[in-house]
Formats: C-alpha cells, structure tokens, sequence
C-alpha cells in the first residue's frame, strides 16, 4: 500500500479523473483507492500485458486525501510507473 497522497493540499478537495499505469503482468493488476483514509474505496482492474505498456483507466472520486492498494498475482508483475490525473475544486484554471 502506498503513503497517503493529499498533492501538497491535504485540506483542498480534489477531482481524481484518470489513473494511468505503465506495466508488465500476466495476470490482470488491481487498484484500490482508499478515499480520505476511510473504509470508502474505489476497485480499478488493468488488464493483463505481456510487454510493458501504459494503460490508463477513468475514475470519478472526489477526496481530500487517497492512497492506493496495487494487487498483482503474476510473478513476472513490474511496475514502471502510476500517474494520477486530477484537479483541485475551487482553484481558478
């Protein structure tokens, strides 16, 4: 599981609209976010790849802080990379 997340605003409200991954795994990979340190959570499935590549998945959650549970069982599993997209709610564009 990874540290809380709060993007250097942890009293702001956030948008989370896309979660994108660059990986290897023979075996589908799941997310689970964690809203605000609560029970509340979101479950994102990436499928399976046997080379790496980036797969990006859209999500809907509004939070002042996430973090994120990646469950993978495959033993050839990497993990290059994990880009959360969002926006701050009340901030000017």
């Amino acid at each position: 599981q990874t540290k809380r997340f709060d993007f250097g605003l942890p009293e702001q409200q956030k948008r989370i609209s896309k979660i994108h991954l660059v990986y290897k795994s023979s075996a589908t990979v799941q997310i689970t976010m964690s809203i605000d340190g609560s029970d509340s959570t979101n479950v994102l499935t990436f499928a399976a790849h046997s080379e790496i590549d980036v797969e990006s998945q859209p999500v809907l959650v509004l939070a002042k802080t996430v973090d994120f549970l990646i469950k993978a069982t495959a033993a050839d599993f990497i993990l290059e990379s994990m880009d959360v997209e969002y926006q701050i709610l009340g901030s000017n564009p």
